[in-house]
């Protein structure tokens, strides 16, 4: 694994924390965007 620009304390995991924290981040996009449809659909906002 190239991590010579990713060097957050953490060097024995490689590149597996950024990759984690990218799922972290696309989980919390997706589960954000459904909050907001199902709140749209309680509301009748559509």
């Amino acid at each position: 694994s190239v991590d010579g620009d990713e060097r957050d304390g953490d060097l024995s995991g490689g590149d597996e924390p950024r990759r984690r924290r990218q799922l972290e981040g696309l989980w919390c996009e997706l589960t954000r965007k459904e909050m907001e449809a199902r709140t749209r659909n309680v509301f009748g906002l559509y």
